[in-house]
């Protein structure tokens, strides 16, 4: 095989290994394969971050997550305050899953974290807002579910999808529970 057309299958095998469209295992068995054995180097020129830069951005979101879990369980701040706080937050950790996905970082734990978060803003607005009407918690907590089950459907997500499915059915047994006599 001539040399241009090797230079033009390793700098494939390059982009299909940088863009994730080959398991890396594979990518480096035909690097090997079609460089004879030579070590093949290669510019990242698709920007994604160092290891550094990932856990630096990881260790924000595990703080906002922390913050959060500590301005609802441990602070007597008004309830006002509290919940546009955990608000503030959760527009936080969805800014921070944007920007994991932009950087070509896994986005999957600040997604989590956003969900999370987001369950836990429902709860306390459905306390805040209605404390002594049950059926407005099921209501929102069946659109949280929904969400994850979106979310797990769209973005092939099997545990959004587990979680969502799951969470409809408990909430939809608890509201047939709670309107009818058993």
């Amino acid at each position: 095989m001539n040399e241009t057309r090797k230079k033009i299958i390793i700098q494939e095998i390059i982009y299909w290994k940088r863009n994730r469209l080959l398991p890396e295992h594979y990518c480096d068995y035909l690097l090997v394969l079609y460089s004879g054995g030579e070590e093949v180097k290669f510019t990242n020129s698709t920007r994604t971050p160092s290891r550094k830069t990932a856990n630096y951005l990881y260790g924000i979101v595990v703080l906002l997550l922390f913050f959060t879990l500590f301005l609802n369980y441990f602070t007597q701040f008004a309830v006002g305050l509290q919940m546009g706080l955990t608000y503030f937050l959760l527009l936080s950790l969805i800014s921070c899953t944007i920007l994991f996905y932009k950087k070509n970082i896994h986005y999957q734990f600040p997604l989590i974290g956003s969900m999370v978060v987001l369950l836990l803003a429902t709860i306390q607005t459905a306390k805040y807002m209605a404390s002594e009407q049950e059926i407005v918690l099921y209501i929102l907590l069946l659109v949280n579910c929904a969400i994850w089950f979106v979310l797990g459907k769209k973005m092939k997500f099997p545990h959004f999808l587990v979680s969502g499915i799951l969470g409809l059915t408990v909430i939809l047994y608890f509201i047939a529970r709670l309107y009818s006599i058993f």
